[in-house]
């Protein structure tokens, strides 16, 4: 009898599992793929498995063309934008930490020294060349002729910021912006680069409580607060008139003027977008991509003040040059995407 009650409840479980419903509510995650879509996340194409970051960049033999590249640590791959002729286009250069602007050149991070080269793997060139020190935090300018990073010597980290020509990758002038004791405040990682300007975030409280988020002058090496709050994502501008970052505390994205460092609004705070973490802004300035602390991503339009909502679970995202479609990280759903 035992037996028999047994068998009954097994058989009960497998038609109770061979129900289930696998609607909306019921979609489990499963596989990172790479992907592309349209900005309002439909049509979507898987290329294939994986989680490494991609992004769009220039097909340097055809610069009316673009092609994906795959960052995978260790080594940069090279695909069409349909994912077919991978090739290896650097290897043993560690991570990309930006791509230029204008989507032809790379910088890199790797053994602490800062590299940059274009993005067909060509012109690979270390221009920090410390092998005793450690470079970190590498951000290139909007106008693509300046690099900025931190150098750690001890416990003082050192502020550079290098004059670089990035079309023949020769190096003009390092100047050292300002040094700072690592236990007398924390820096931001993000750190932005916009014409004469660096800007950077202050975390802890130091002896004057400086906390927030600074701009230096590279001319003078002013160094004035621009808003005092926290800053919680990377930085991003139109490059002419203003800027974004994320506030928690708002659940929004503060706009700031860049002439009078005057709030103009704060985008996502009547809408549900979470607590958003990380910002790309596309090519021309068209569309802010949102993506929150739960891995959900909002598409605003800067224009029209219109928002796309992506339901699924993306991140890493990198437009293309016409910002008609993303590159990146998204989850798939079993069984519906299969």
């Amino acid at each position: 009898m035992r037996y028999i009650k047994s068998f009954v409840i097994l058989v009960l479980l497998l038609l109770m599992t061979s129900c289930y419903d696998y609607s909306d509510e019921g979609k489990h995650w499963t596989e990172s793929w790479i992907a592309t879509m349209n900005i309002d996340g439909s049509e979507v194409n898987y290329l294939f498995k994986g989680d490494m970051t991609p992004f769009y960049v220039k097909d340097l033999s055809d610069t009316t063309n673009e092609k994906i590249l795959l960052d995978y640590s260790e080594y940069i791959v090279s695909m069409n934008t349909d994912g077919s002729k991978q090739e290896t286009v650097l290897s043993e250069v560690g991570n990309i930490v930006e791509v230029s602007r204008d989507k032809t050149k790379i910088l890199l991070e790797y053994n602490q020294d800062i590299y940059i080269a274009n993005v067909d793997g060509t012109g690979l060139r270390n221009i920090t060349n410390t092998p005793n020190l450690s470079e970190r935090n590498a951000a290139i300018s909007a106008d693509n002729n300046k690099v900025v990073f931190v150098r750690n010597e001890s416990i003082i980290d050192n502020y550079y910021v290098i004059s670089l020509n990035l079309y023949d990758l020769n190096i003009d002038i390092s100047t050292k912006l300002f040094q700072e004791e690592r236990n007398s405040y924390f820096i931001y990682e993000k750190i932005y680069v916009l014409q004469d300007y660096v800007y950077f975030y202050r975390t802890y409280y130091d002896e004057e409580e400086n906390e927030g988020l600074f701009r230096i002058d590279l001319n003078n090496n002013e160094n004035i607060k621009v808003y005092d709050n926290y800053v919680n994502s990377n930085i991003v501008s139109d490059y002419t008139d203003v800027f974004y970052f994320a506030n928690l505390s708002t659940q929004s994205v503060i706009e700031i003027d860049l002439q009078t460092f005057i709030i103009q609004g704060y985008i996502g705070e009547s809408k549900v977008i979470g607590n958003p973490i990380d910002l790309i802004i596309s090519p021309h300035n068209e569309y802010l991509c949102i993506s929150n602390s739960q891995k959900n991503d909002f598409m605003y339009d800067i224009s029209t003040d219109e928002y796309y909502y992506n339901p699924r679970s993306i991140r890493d995202a990198s437009f293309n040059s016409e910002a008609t479609h993303i590159v990146c990280v998204v989850e798939r759903f079993f069984p519906q995407d299969f």
